[in-house]
């Protein structure tokens, strides 16, 4: 995809707007990785409005009616902790030295790739949990990610697991006690304001596309990747049902 391509098939950003980048080099899947979502996209440009420059805040899904209810963020968030979880019992099988390989890609490794996954549930996880979210604040916390959650602070697999299981009982916490009512709650991103239900679609939707990756590593590494499918998961829910 071209430069000047970008704005026609991206829902939010110009191309001049996009800026996500990893250790000082431009994402590679920049044109479908879902973090692009994070504040660090946005750099303070208005959003346009029908080809024109946009005069205040974009709202993405305000006073949107939509069909997706607590019940089915609560479905959705236990599918991505089964697929998360199968994901990880494979990749405990790794060696120390395959875990860490350069293999390439968004996030180089393994461990780097499974880093930003879990790193990303937390990032939201924390705005999502804030009760007053100023942009200042979406910043900052990404800023704080990139710190807490760079590769080289998980030295191993276990490591990573720890800090998996911390977020996960976390995110179990919240979206249990979510409400319909409160995924029409607008939170700030730059300058674009975002329903908690499309955010809470997106780090869904983001943890798939990442674990496709690390599927796609396993390869790489001669190991057999795990299969995550949501309809997999709904098969294997109603039979312990």
């Amino acid at each position: 995809m071209q430069p000047g391509e970008y704005a026609v098939h991206h829902p939010i950003l110009r191309a001049e707007q996009f800026s996500h980048w990893i250790g000082g080099k431009e994402c590679l899947a920049r044109d479908s990785c879902l973090s692009c979502l994070e504040s660090r996209v946005f750099t303070g440009l208005p959003i346009p409005s029908s080809g024109e420059e946009a005069t205040g805040p974009a709202k993405i899904g305000n006073g949107v009616k939509t069909t997706m209810l607590k019940d089915d963020i609560q479905l959705l968030y236990e599918y991505d902790r089964w697929a998360n979880n199968r994901v990880l019992r494979v990749v405990s099988a790794l060696s120390a030295e395959e875990f860490t390989r350069e293999l390439g890609g968004s996030f180089h490794s393994v461990r780097g790739t499974l880093v930003h996954i879990v790193g990303s549930e937390w990032g939201w996880l924390t705005c999502w949990k804030e009760p007053s979210v100023s942009s200042a604040f979406v910043t900052d916390l990404w800023t704080r990610q990139d710190v807490l959650f760079s590769p080289t602070a998980f030295p191993d697999f276990s490591a990573v697991q720890l800090k998996w299981a911390e977020v996960e009982r976390e995110q179990v916490e919240f979206v249990s006690h979510i409400r319909d009512e409160s995924l029409g709650r607008m939170l700030p991103i730059g300058t674009t304001q975002i329903s908690l239900a499309y955010l809470m679609q997106h780090l869904a939707n983001h943890s798939t596309y990442h674990r496709g990756q690390v599927a796609h590593m396993m390869g790489q590494l001669g190991a057999e990747p795990c299969a995550t499918d949501f309809a997999m998961f709904l098969m294997e829910r109603a039979c312990e049902r």
